[in-house]
């Protein structure tokens, strides 16, 4: 004769008001996992399902609160931070200052890098980054891979909105002696334009008929200007401008030297691409700002003729 066994069963709800007798095993039927429990702990011990090794559900959370003060909801909760416990989470958005962490209202603790060393420095995290950390017995270290770009400091990313201009006025300061700004599919509004670099100086974007110089390379047409109202990033010679069709777009990397320097000249170099109807061009070379040896506290990207349709634009200081 077959002998049915069956275990108490209820909500993960119900479980975690119930304490069951010593070796006692209950089923969570949210879960549709076993739960052991030793007659003194509410909620017993889950185990984990099949399913929930897979998707990691017991360590993957979304993440709640803000981009500075996380806040994870573990389940089933966690009774206690113990040293070795691994949470991983969505980040939400750039972090502007040091982040804590918060599971299941255990208490915030502060997230650091550098195996424990350093507190986070703003834009460490970035929107959509699958951050992964662990607890030390004090903080949260973070392990996975930072969004500092290989040790560097992202400071801001701008998604173009069909705007006039793109301008960072942040976070360009004597911290870093090099930045890089990234620049991923720009497309105009008005095809067949040229792209435009000018600087900010003592609060004013700079324009003048003579403010900087440029030697560049269009595929191997050179644009060569010893006094220019900004620095030619696109068009140059009878070469087309960046073209604004289906497929057509701007994407390259900026370097610029020295701009909080009073000493020095902020030196440029780029080396990009663009596309204009069927054709891709290739852009290598440097520029300066020359007016005068002044501090540069912004970079400003515009287009000769209409706004910036799209694009994304990202600014780092790069590590010294």
């Amino acid at each position: 004769m077959t002998t049915e066994v069956k275990y108490r069963r209820g909500t993960t709800a119900q479980h975690a008001t119930f304490t069951g007798a010593e070796g006692e095993v209950t089923v969570d039927t949210d879960r549709e996992a076993l739960v052991v429990h030793d007659n003194a702990t509410a909620g017993g011990f889950p185990v984990p399902s099949r399913v929930e090794l897979q998707n990691q559900s017991m360590v993957y959370i979304a993440a709640g609160g803000t981009v500075d003060v996380i806040t994870l909801t573990v389940v089933p909760a966690i009774t206690a931070y113990v040293t070795g416990q691994r949470f991983a989470f969505k980040a939400s958005g750039p972090n502007t200052t040091a982040v804590t962490i918060n599971v299941n209202s255990k208490g915030a603790k502060t997230a650091k890098k550098d195996g424990g060393s350093r507190d986070l420095d703003a834009g460490d995290f970035i929107t959509g980054q699958i951050v992964e950390v662990a607890y030390d017995g004090t903080n949260m270290q973070v392990e996975s891979p930072l969004a500092s770009h290989g040790g560097d400091t992202f400071i801001e990313e701008i998604i173009a909105a069909n705007d006039a201009t793109i301008e960072f006025t942040t976070g360009i300061d004597s911290e870093h002696d090099e930045y890089e700004i990234q620049i991923i599919n720009l497309v105009p509004a008005t095809d067949d334009t040229e792209l435009y670099l000018r600087y900010q100086v003592a609060a004013a974007w700079k324009s003048g008929a003579t403010d900087y110089s440029y030697n560049m390379q269009f595929n191997n047409t050179p644009g060569v200007s010893a006094g220019a109202a900004q620095i030619l990033l696109a068009s140059a010679g009878g070469e087309d401008g960046v073209g604004s069709g289906a497929g057509e777009s701007w994407s390259g990397r900026i370097h610029i030297y020295n701009p909080a320097s009073t000493v020095r000249w902020s030196n440029m170099n780029v080396m990009a691409n663009y596309n204009n109807t069927t054709s891709p061009f290739s852009v290598l070379g440097a520029g300066v700002y020359d007016a005068g040896v002044e501090a540069v506290t912004g970079f400003q990207f515009l287009m000769s003729a209409g706004n910036i349709t799209s694009g994304t634009f990202r600014l780092f200081g790069k590590k010294r």
